[in-house]
């Protein structure tokens, strides 16, 4: 009922040799550092939001066979970097699970827990609701 929505960077259908098509596109941009540790971990592991974001993309986009291809713009060089990224059904689920869970629990009324103790929290702080989550009362 659009209370999920997505946002596709785009859908390659045709390009280089090497990729299977059709296939998600991602793009994000980074400070060096974190640029840096996505090339040398993989986005699964260095930013497992992306990660999430792109499970979750594939899934509800039916584009589940190829693996997605995530471009990382290094923001500090331009440099570029890309990444295949499988498609992971048992993660894909887990993310929109939580959503749903997410999703039920505001619909009934219900306060979930917070991210952090205190509303200096770095996440916190990007949030756009987090002066609304720390007016409420717990």
């Amino acid at each position: 009922n659009g209370l999920i929505k997505m946002h596709l960077d785009g859908v390659l259908v045709g390009g280089p040799d090497g990729i299977l098509y059709p296939a998600l596109w991602e793009c994000k941009s980074m400070k060096d550092k974190k640029w840096k540790t996505c090339v040398k971990e993989g986005v699964a592991k260095s930013h497992p939001t992306y990660y999430a974001q792109i499970q979750v993309y594939q899934a509800y986009s039916n584009l589940m066979e190829n693996p997605a291809i995530l471009t990382c713009i290094n923001k500090d060089t331009q440099e570029l970097h890309h990444e295949a990224v499988p498609f992971s059904p048992q993660h894909a689920q887990e993310i929109s699970d939580k959503g749903a869970r997410i999703i039920m629990a505001c619909q009934a009324g219900d306060l979930l827990p917070r991210i952090a103790n205190q509303p200096d929290h770095f996440e916190c702080k990007w949030c756009s609701y987090s002066e609304w989550c720390w007016s409420l009362p717990r």
